[in-house]
Formats: C-alpha cells, structure tokens, sequence
C-alpha cells in the first residue's frame, strides 16, 4: 500500500470518527452551549471554519482579566468546548466595541490568520479599526496597522475580512471621511504582508447605508466580492474586483427593489459564490432584505454572470432579519435568519441541494422562549453548525451552538 494511500485512510478515519463523535452528542437535533474557556461574560465572536477545525475571534470578560480583552481560540469538538491560543488585545487597548455584525471578524488561510475590531473612541460609540496578524497558526500575533489613513474622524465601522489563497489580506469597511453626515463610504485596502502595510485604498461607493454590514467573500479566481446596501435606494449592491485589472467593475443591485428609505434598517446581507460545471465560472449567491412595501423580506437571489443580473425568491417575512448562509459544496447551501420583534426573536434554518432553486421548508432551531440574536453559520465536515447569542433569565449572554446535518 503507497504512503498516499495510507494517508487517505488516516484522514477517512479521523472524518469519520468525528462524525460518530457529533452523532454521540446530539449533533442534528439538540441546542447546546459553548464552553469557552474561562469567559464570564460574553461580548462577541466570529467563527471560521476549515477542515476539521473551528478558528474563533471572541470579546468579553475573561477569568483573571479586570476588563474585556479579546483572544483567538479554536474547537475540534464542532464548536462546544473552545480553548485560549493567544490574546489578541493589550491591556493598554481602548475597550472593545462589540453591537451586532459590527464587532469584529477573522479571516484563516493555511497557517495564516487575520482578524479585524473596532476600538473605543473618544466619542460613545465611535471607534477605529484595530488589526492584528498571525503567521504561526495564530500562536503568536504582531498589531497590523490601520488602513484608513484617510479617514480624519477616527470612525470606521463594518468591517470584513479576506484571506486569498496567495496569502493577500483584502478588507472593506464604512467611514464619512467626506462629512455627509446621513451617509457614509464603502473603502477597500488590500496587503501582502497580511496587515503591516496597506495599498492606497480605494472608495468603491461614497453614499451607502450608514449601519447595514457589508459582507466580502473570494471567487474561485481569489477575486474579492462585496455586497453593501447603498443609499437612495436602500437595495443591496454588489461589487466584484477584476481580476485581470486592478480595479473594480461598476457595481450592480442584488434585488432591484427601488425602496426608498430615510432611515437604516440596520440590517445587512450574506454574499458567497459556489463553481459551476464549467471551468472558470461561478454563481453568486446573495441573501438580502428589502423593506419595499409589497415586496418586504428575505430573499434568496443568485446570479451566473458577475452580478450583471439576479433571480430568486423571498423566503422568510418582513419580520426577519441577520441573515447568513454557508456552503457545504456547490449545490448544498444553509441559510439562518431571525425572526419576530426585536424584543424576541427565534433563530430559523432553511435548507436547498440544488444550488438554491429549491429551498425546504424552514425550521426553527432555537428555543422559543429565548431572544436569539447575531447568528452566523459555518459548514464543517459535511455538517453546518449554526451559532448564536441567547440572553439568560438574568440577562447574561451565552453562545449557542447546533450542528445540522
């Protein structure tokens, strides 16, 4: 038997005693609760997944810690118990500034990793980019600079984060560097040397949305896709980078909707691409939310020609919202969002294994009598395992987590 053979098997191995081990813990039918070693309160997180591991960026309130600091941590065991690697924050930092899908992200490609947050600033609420860098399997980690050098105010917000297959580092991020006031800009920056030093960054859209998340993702290419919500009207948009020219092509509207809004739904999207059977192409898949009278809700849209032109359908009411969406392969997707008032919302899971023509019906896979709250989900070893915050009876926070087959 060759080394490569036994290699497979090694792996095949491993793959499916984790599988047994899901299985013996309830995997596809039980909400439990994430351990994460030595944290008294819980601030915030985000979760990446590659191969049989989960990387993890996650704020609050640490044992032996006299404020909230800030670590990387990882979990072999489908995200329920999840261990310390490095501390990403000095205790000299400003606090965390830690609402919604405006906290902080992290981005994992082979040893190296990337993870942006925004830190308190003078003003409440207001706060720049902090980055740090990791070539080491996030055990050892140096600060990145910031690339907003043209942004005089100090308040960037939204924040994503990529790592391509070259090991290039792209992020996007909203700032008012031109003092509109009920609009900001979408900036983009991209280093070679994971976050010691930046391109000129470039304003890809000066008047979107001031609070809706932007979400940036690599097609196949490791050309950079963003999806923003733009400003008058209120629909989401999509920009792809060339990757034959370094620029970006016009941006193009993921849901034609028209809705005009003066003021934030604070509410963003999800954007991934998945191959197609044919070499070099690929489908965009983009969930959004509208609040066009008639047309309010969730909707599932796709698009195999670079944005250029969308179809779908709406999936869940107006009274959804946080969406997020993994890929197990090119034609298995998972989608959450939540659903109610902002007093009390549950967590719902829908399904399509045909490259979101057809969605299942959806599930609910939080507890009703919880408030469920920034989920995001992620595929691992042909299962997605959702996550989220539920607040307790007294008010504290806890991260729920629940594999699905």
């Amino acid at each position: 038997m060759t080394p490569t053979a036994i290699n497979l098997m090694s792996r095949n191995s491993f793959i499916l005693l984790f599988l047994l081990f899901l299985q013996s813990v309830g995997a596809s039918d039980e909400i439990r609760y994430a351990k994460l070693d030595g944290l008294r309160e819980f601030q915030g997180i985000s979760v990446v997944a590659t191969e049989n591991t989960l990387h993890a960026l996650a704020g609050g309130l640490w044992d032996q810690e006299p404020r909230p600091a800030l670590y990387y941590l990882t979990s072999t065991d489908g995200g329920l118990n999840w261990h310390k690697v490095a501390r990403l924050s000095y205790p000299q930092d400003p606090p965390l500034l830690s609402k919604s899908q405006d906290s902080m992200r992290l981005a994992v490609r082979g040893p190296k990793r990337v993870a942006v947050w925004r830190s308190q600033g003078e003003i409440p609420g207001s706060g720049e980019l902090t980055l740090a860098y990791s070539s080491d399997q996030g055990k050892t980690w140096r600060r990145g600079k910031n690339p907003a050098t043209g942004d005089t105010s100090h308040n960037q917000s939204y924040p994503d984060i990529v790592l391509d297959r070259w090991g290039k580092t792209h992020v996007v991020w909203l700032d008012d560097r031109e003092e509109k006031g009920n609009v900001q800009g979408l900036r983009y920056a991209e280093s070679r040397d994971g976050a010691n030093s930046w391109s000129p960054e470039q304003t890809l859209d000066d008047t979107t949305c001031t609070c809706c998340w932007t979400r940036l993702t690599l097609l196949a290419d490791r050309t950079p896709a963003v999806l923003y919500r733009g400003s008058e009207p209120h629909d989401m948009k999509v920009r792809i980078k060339s990757h034959t020219r370094d620029r970006w092509d016009a941006a193009h509207v993921a849901g034609r909707f028209g809705w005009h809004f003066s003021g934030c739904p604070h509410c963003g999207g999800a954007l991934l691409a998945t191959s197609s059977a044919n070499a070099g192409l690929f489908r965009l898949h983009a969930v959004v939310w509208t609040g066009k009278s008639g047309y309010a809700g969730l909707y599932h849209l796709h698009s195999s020609d670079g944005g250029r032109h969308w179809q779908g359908e709406r999936l869940a009411s107006e009274n959804s919202r946080n969406p997020d969406m993994a890929t197990r392969d090119n034609r298995h997707l998972g989608l959450i969002h939540t659903e109610g008032s902002f007093g009390h919302q549950i967590l719902k899971f829908i399904h399509s294994a045909d490259a979101g023509k057809t969605w299942n019906t959806p599930i609910t896979i939080s507890r009703p009598d919880t408030h469920a709250e920034y989920p995001q989900i992620v595929s691992l070893l042909n299962r997605y395992i959702v996550f989220w915050t539920e607040k307790t009876a007294h008010g504290m926070a806890r991260l729920a987590v629940r594999q699905i087959l």
